[in-house]
């Protein structure tokens, strides 16, 4: 295999790689400022009951080696306005409508909002620390791309100083 196609490939990988991450961070703080602002501009927001469809705690050993819980995996259901709505979702350990535990078809109150298209929806969950993780994603995909972009031209630079070398030589 000829060492220009070993470049091109490696260029090309680490360059789609540092891109990916740079897209996935953007695309996370659009996203997170979408939600935040649709949340802030809503016109109706309440609390509702929701039925617990299943609840499974996550749980750590922390220092001490006592369990604490992390988070919850919930599957949520909740009713507005005779439409039913039903949501999948990682809740923080330290919710208070997780205070206890929960089993099947109890009920607990959540804070829903009502979007531009008219559905129900669960507060975004995002604060400084998702946007920090954003743009730690962000640059890192910068400099994943910058040292493999680096790496390409020193590469490409040896060979060419390599070959006007073997041409003096000849000469």
């Amino acid at each position: 295999m000829k060492s220009g196609k070993i470049i091109n490939s490696t260029f090309l990988a680490g360059m789609v790689i540092g891109i990916a991450f740079i897209i996935g961070g953007v695309f996370n703080i659009v996203s997170s400022d979408y939600y935040m602002r649709e949340y802030e501009n809503s016109t109706d927001i309440r609390e509702v009951d929701a039925v617990v469809q299943y609840c499974t705690a996550n749980q750590e050993k922390d220092d001490l080696g006592i369990m604490r819980t992390e988070s919850y995996d919930v599957k949520l259901e909740y009713e507005v306005e005779g439409k039913t709505y039903t949501v999948k979702q990682k809740i923080k350990g330290s919710d208070k409508a997780f205070a206890e535990d929960l089993e099947r078809g109890d009920t607990i109150a959540l804070e829903v909002y009502r979007t531009s298209k008219g559905e129900y929806r669960l507060p975004p969950d995002s604060g400084p620390l998702d946007f920090l993780l954003a743009c730690v994603v962000i640059l890192m995909g910068c400099l994943f791309s910058g040292v493999v972009l680096i790496d390409c031209l020193v590469k490409v630079r040896k060979k060419a100083v390599a070959k006007s070398t073997e041409k003096r030589r000849k000469r």
